[in-house]
Formats: C-alpha cells, sequence, structure tokens
C-alpha cells in the first residue's frame, strides 16, 4: 500500500485548455506538486488523523504561497486539498476528514 500522499494543484493548470489525449497521457505534467510523508503516521489514531491534515493543508498553503492575494492563496489552497482527496487512496482520505470533522473553532474577541 503506498502510503505517501501527492499534493497537486488543479487550480493553476488550465486543464480545459489541454486535449483529452495529452491529459491522458501525462496528467499530472506541469502541475506543482509536493510529496506529503505519511509512512510515519498510524491513520487510525486521532492524533495522526490530525497530524495528516496539518500536513496536507500546509503543503497546499506552500504550493499556493505565490499567488498574488491572500484570498486568492486561500482559494487555491482549498481547491488543492479537495482535488488531493480525490486522488488520495480511501483510508487517507477518511482519515483527513475524520480529523478535519473534529476541529473544534472558538472566537476571539478584543478586550
Amino acid at each position: 500500500m503506498n502510503r505517501t500522499a501527492h499534493i497537486f494543484v488543479a487550480a493553476i493548470l488550465a486543464v480545459g485548455a489541454m486535449t483529452g489525449a495529452a491529459v491522458a497521457a501525462d496528467p499530472y505534467k506541469d502541475r506543482p506538486q509536493m510529496v506529503v510523508q505519511i509512512a510515519d503516521l498510524d491513520l487510525d489514531r486521532p492524533v495522526d488523523q490530525a497530524e495528516l491534515v496539518k500536513r496536507i493543508d500546509r503543503g497546499a498553503r506552500q504550493i499556493c504561497q505565490d499567488s498574488t492575494t491572500r484570498i486568492d492563496a486561500a482559494k487555491c489552497a482549498a481547491e488543492t486539498v479537495d482535488y488531493t482527496l480525490t486522488l488520495v487512496p480511501a483510508h487517507v482520505r477518511q482519515a483527513y476528514i475524520a480529523a478535519s470533522e473534529r476541529r473544534e473553532s472558538f472566537a476571539l474577541a478584543q478586550n
């Protein structure tokens, strides 16, 4: 089982401009990518699931850091994560979703 998730940016590549044959021949050509190591994680453990989320989110932000604005970068990162989750094995996707659903939030207020 491959325990490495690859992060790809779908938003940057104009897939619609490519021919179907070119996409089928090399679907990852020209896409910014990076490798997120997960072999050291036990994806059944909540603490490691949380680490998976951190690593994937960090990787997506790194790929998108050249975006012109913070809003563009945030959108790029979200699209990158969404796209990546369609490519990774089901157990990785399930671990990411499980950890994301456990996230808690709170509001900050100026004193």
